[in-house]
């Protein structure tokens, strides 16, 4: 890797990183948040070190189902191609544990994004949570879709 292109991976990582949280403040709960772009092996996150519960996301290279549009999915393309697995646990008490969707999003050029985006212990509404989901995919999508 040149030294321009390790400032931009540098740049792009902590641009990723601030809108990663910015967009994970509304979550209702604590998000976290890797992706890499596979062929580059460029990344960016937000509490990638942290655990949280997984629930059947687990279960993606068995299933490589499209359940929830309005998750990875939700705010990207419509021709964008989109494998994913997502999980979700019941709500008690107005809270929710887990939220998440994984999966990777073939890129405009052909590269493949790895993702995967967990929000966990939250009290917002479905539709908060995956809209959490949504907006991070779109903008892991387009820092990445023009190279």
């Amino acid at each position: 890797m040149t030294a321009a292109a390790l400032v931009v991976f540098i740049a792009r990582s902590a641009l990723l990183h601030d809108a990663f949280s910015q967009i994970a403040a509304t979550s209702g709960g604590r998000v976290g948040v890797y992706a890499e772009v596979v062929e580059t092996h460029e990344t960016a996150g937000l509490n990638e070190t942290e655990h949280f519960p997984m629930q059947s996301v687990y279960k993606l290279p068995i299933c490589m189902a499209v359940p929830r549009p309005k998750r990875l999915k939700g705010l990207l393309p419509p021709d964008t191609v989109v494998a994913h697995k997502t999980g979700t646990d019941g709500t008690r008490n107005g809270l929710t544990r887990a939220t998440n969707d994984i999966g990777i999003i073939t890129l405009p050029d052909g590269r493949h994004l790895e993702i995967a985006v967990f929000v966990k212990d939250s009290t917002a509404d479905e539709t908060t949570r995956e809209a959490t989901i949504a907006r991070i995919a779109k903008a892991a999508f387009d820092a990445w879709r023009h190279e």
